[in-house]
């Protein structure tokens, strides 16, 4: 986006700053702090003692997240002492999330519903608002019954 708008090109997307809301989760949350937009209280690490240290004055349970964007594994929800420890080292120590871990971000895992709105802008950038989208993973479907094949004859 932003290489477009350089070169004097219209285009529709985030720019590279806007962008860090889904590649950084860290940005994100200190995004949500500073505009008082609700979240659970977290602390950002690039240190895993520390990160470890943190831990241990949450409830569980607790979520360690990879800083980067990590292929969709780059968050544990832990229980206990023994998971985080697990999930911290293995972002961090073993680089299982490859960049994504170098820094984490922990906090309690938050109680409640989670709802995303994303509104497009009218020419006079008032919002257009969608309805709402929770993200829950889909219902499980039955299995359907294998079709029945009809006899073949001599």
């Amino acid at each position: 986006m932003d290489l477009f708008e350089s070169e004097g090109l219209r285009v529709f997307g985030p720019t590279k700053q806007a962008a860090q809301l889904e590649s950084s989760k860290i940005f994100a949350k200190k995004f949500m702090r500073r505009f008082h937009i609700p979240t659970a209280p977290f602390g950002s690490f690039d240190d895993s003692q520390a990160a470890l240290h943190f831990c241990e004055g949450l409830r569980g349970p607790i979520v360690i997240k990879a800083d980067g964007l990590a292929l969709g594994k780059g968050v544990t929800i832990a229980d206990g002492m023994a998971e985080p420890t697990a999930a911290v080292h293995g972002m961090m120590s073993e680089a299982r999330s490859a960049d994504a871990g170098r820094r984490v971000a922990v906090a309690e895992f938050p109680r409640g519903s989670e709802c995303s709105l994303h509104s497009p802008l009218r020419c006079d950038c008032s919002p257009l608002p969608p309805p709402p989208a929770t993200p829950h993973p889909p219902a499980p479907r039955a299995p359907r019954p294998a079709p029945e094949r009809a006899a073949r004859g001599p």
